[in-house]
């Protein structure tokens, strides 16, 4: 080697330790948890993740998410010279399934997933130096969504784009040899993100595969979307939750009268945790017919009646109970309940009658949860105290109370037949045995005479 490539390389390799030095200094400003750090085998680089934010029970639509990834500044200059010397950079669009199932916490589905390729590697650097990168999500134009009825101008689909604006350093040193790799890779929050969390100017790990010392297997370089989907609308051919009252026994025991009977029922429907706007949701009567009632009596609820030019409605306010009294044969039937709205209800039996009801779930039929005579019985409670929420497909929740009268004996209405054939066979006997008396006693006297 002659003296001026000696002179040379020991001039790169002090350029590279001063380089590393400094770095080391001011890397670990990047955050509370630590950057990533690379090596001339194994290189730092970063990967983006999408986090897709849906009520419980939605399933999770085919969508693709793509990104921008532009050149801010090389060593702080942002000339047109300077961010020609910059790598193009460019990150493959991330796209969802209904196979994508993620998890649930309380009423959110959450499913993170991360760009199918890392963000650097392989890429080319042609100078050591610090690189800035900007990273946003393209929103479609023109928009995908919401998706709406054309028919009623109805939101059946919607979707809130992420606003968060990453900038990525890259910090490039030489190695032994003079070959330049990514030797640390911080990202910082410029602008927030619809998730709660990441304020402005935090710094995120952005660690493909996640960092094994933080939460989830995937990149805190997170871009958060949330969906939301409803299969409702805005008239009575719309159903999206029906909640039935049916008395059952036979008509001797439920006759007109018991038919007539009154059951009080306490409701509630909370809107999604996402839908943001407050939210007023409507149902209709059907009556045992199955018509839908045109005036609904202010004595039927508690809650305000509306109408839509040809019918009443009961409104419910998102989260406020609402009380209704049923007959047998009638049914409420919400039509404009997003997917993964809440539904509480609570029957107060009346006495004498044995209640029962059974759910139907996205079109699943859960099993039937038996109650007691004269005790309210419902959902949420103490025998079924999960939260239930409304899905794709039929809902349903199906009140059957069958009536049964209890006599003091504890003798069940149903035996009393079997009991008087007994009573009446017992008498028979009884007078049987008295006349054989009576006949016995004349004959003994006419013995005696």
């Amino acid at each position: 080697m002659t003296s001026k490539r000696k002179a040379l390389f020991t001039l790169m390799t002090s350029m590279a330790l001063a380089l590393i030095l400094c770095l080391s200094m001011a890397v670990p400003a990047f955050a509370a948890g630590s950057p990533i750090y690379g090596t001339k085998d194994k290189p730092a680089d970063a990967a983006i993740t999408k986090m897709l934010k849906m009520p419980v029970t939605t399933t999770t639509p085919t969508v693709s998410f793509a990104f921008n990834i532009t050149k801010k500044s090389l060593d702080g200059a942002s000339g047109t010279a300077d961010l020609a010397k910059m790598p193009p950079i460019v990150s493959l669009p991330i796209t969802f399934s209904a196979a994508d199932t993620g998890t649930v916490t309380g009423g959110t589905k959450y499913v993170p997933k991360e760009s199918p390729t890392t963000l650097f590697a392989g890429v080319n650097w042609e100078h050591p130096g610090v690189y800035i990168y900007t990273i946003t999500e393209i929103h479609p134009s023109p928009p995908e969504y919401p998706v709406i009825d054309p028919a009623t101008g109805f939101v059946k689909e919607s979707m809130v784009y992420s606003e968060a604006v990453y900038d990525v350093a890259v910090y490039v040193v030489p190695d032994e040899n003079g070959v330049l790799y990514a030797y640390a890779i911080g990202a910082t929050v410029m602008e927030i993100d619809t998730e709660d969390g990441a304020e402005k100017g935090d710094k995120v790990d952005p660690t493909p595969g996640g960092n094994p010392d933080i939460d989830g297997d995937y990149s805190k370089m997170i871009f958060t979307n949330v969906y939301v989907k409803n299969e409702g609308g805005t008239t009575p051919d719309y159903t999206t939750f029906i909640l039935s009252k049916i008395v059952t026994g036979t008509e001797e025991v439920t006759g007109p009268g018991r038919l007539g009977t009154i059951f009080p029922f306490q409701i509630t429907v909370t809107k999604p945790e996402l839908v943001t706007a407050p939210q007023t949701y409507r149902a209709y009567v059907i009556d045992a017919d199955g018509v839908i009632m045109d005036e609904i009596p202010t004595a039927m609820t508690t809650g305000n009646i509306g109408n839509d030019g040809n019918y009443d409605y009961i409104e419910f306010p998102s989260g406020t109970r609402v009380d209704v009294n049923l007959l047998h044969g009638e049914k409420l039937q919400f039509i404009d309940l997003h997917v993964g709205t809440k539904i509480a209800a609570l029957e107060e039996t009346p006495a004498g009658y044995t209640p029962k009801y059974q759910l139907t779930i996205a079109g699943d039929p859960k099993g039937v949860q038996p109650g007691q005579q004269g005790i309210a019985h419902g959902f949420p409670s103490t025998t079924d105290p999960l939260d239930k929420y409304t899905g794709e497909g039929v809902n349903k929740a199906e009140f059957t109370n069958m009536y049964q009268i209890t006599a003091p004996t504890g003798i069940s209405v149903n035996d009393l037949p079997y009991i008087a054939l007994l009573m009446v066979g017992f008498l028979a006997l009884a007078g049987f045995a008295g006349s054989m008396a009576l006949k016995f006693r004349k004959n003994a006297k006419c013995i005696e005479a």
